[in-house]
C-alpha cells in the first residue's frame, strides 16, 4: 500500500502541473443521453500456455451529473465479473482537473473446470478517477488515473488497483494510447500489466485500438489485443 500511495501522490503532483486540453476518459461523465461502447479481446501467452480474454464496457450520461455503467470481463476458466457501476464529478482542488467517484457492485468468478459451471460470488468497488487533458504542437491528448479498491467474496482480502492511461485525443491519423494497471493485495508484490496500442478513427464515432501487452507475472510472454469503441 505504502508504494500505491507514493504513487498517486506523485500522479497528483503531475496533473498539477500539466496544461489543460480536452480529453475523454475515466474522470469525465458522458453527456447526457449519450453511450459510450466498447467491445474487445486479447489473446496472451508464448507456445507453453495461452490465456484468451473478452470485454465489454459501457456508460450511459443518465443526467447532466452522473454516468451509468457497465463492466463485463471474462476470461474463460480463470476469472470473470460483471459490474454495473454509477459515477458522480467531485469538486477539484486544481483548474481544468477533473475528479471522480465511482460504486460499482455485481458478481464474479474464479477459476473453475472445462465443463464445469462457475461459480458467482458478489463483489464491490469504489474508484477515485483524477483526469486532465494537454495540448501539445501535433495534437490534443489526455491523462489519467484510477485508484480503486476491490472487495471479492469468497477472497480474503481486498484488492488494490491504480492504473494510469496516456493517449492523443486529436492530431495525427493513428494515435497512440498508453495504459498502465497495477495491482496489490495485502502481503503480496505489487504486479503490473502494460498495454501500449495505436488508436485509429475510421469515422466519426468508431474507433479501433489495436495493441500489445506485457505483464510481470510472466515476463516472457506478449499478448494481442483489439478493441472497437463506439460513441453515440
Amino acid at each position: 500500500m505504502r508504494r500505491l500511495s507514493a504513487i498517486l501522490l506523485a500522479c497528483l503532483t503531475l496533473a498539477c502541473l500539466a496544461p489543460a486540453g480536452r480529453a475523454d476518459a475515466g474522470a469525465w461523465l458522458q453527456e447526457q443521453g449519450k453511450t459510450f461502447l466498447s467491445l474487445g479481446g486479447s489473446a496472451f501467452g508464448n507456445r507453453y500456455v495461452l490465456e484468451q480474454e473478452y470485454r465489454l464496457y459501457a456508460e450511459y450520461g443518465a443526467w447532466p451529473r452522473l454516468t451509468l455503467g457497465l463492466d463485463v470481463n471474462e476470461k474463460p476458466q480463470l476469472v470473470g465479473h460483471a459490474l454495473a457501476f454509477a459515477r458522480l464529478p467531485l469538486p477539484s482542488p486544481w483548474e481544468q482537473t477533473k475528479l471522480a467517484a465511482e460504486i460499482g457492485a455485481g458478481v464474479h468468478h474464479l477459476e473453475y473446470y472445462l465443463g464445469e459451471t462457475p461459480e458467482f460470488h458478489p463483489m464491490y468497488k469504489a474508484t477515485l478517477a483524477l483526469g486532465r487533458g494537454f495540448e501539445i504542437p501535433w495534437g490534443g491528448g489526455w491523462f489519467a488515473f484510477d485508484l480503486a479498491a476491490e472487495r471479492r467474496a469468497g477472497l480474503s482480502d481486498p484488492v488494490f488497483k491504480l492504473d494510469a492511461t496516456l493517449g492523443m485525443s486529436s492530431g495525427p491519423r493513428f494515435k497512440p494510447l498508453v495504459r498502465l494497471e497495477t495491482y496489490q493485495t495485502r502481503g503480496q508484490p505489487v504486479e503490473w500489466t502494460l498495454r501500449p496500442a495505436l488508436m485509429f478513427d475510421w469515422y466519426p464515432g468508431l474507433t479501433f485500438v489495436l495493441g500489445l501487452e506485457a505483464k510481470s507475472v510472466t515476463p516472457e510472454a506478449v499478448g494481442l489485443s483489439l478493441d472497437l469503441w463506439r460513441r453515440f
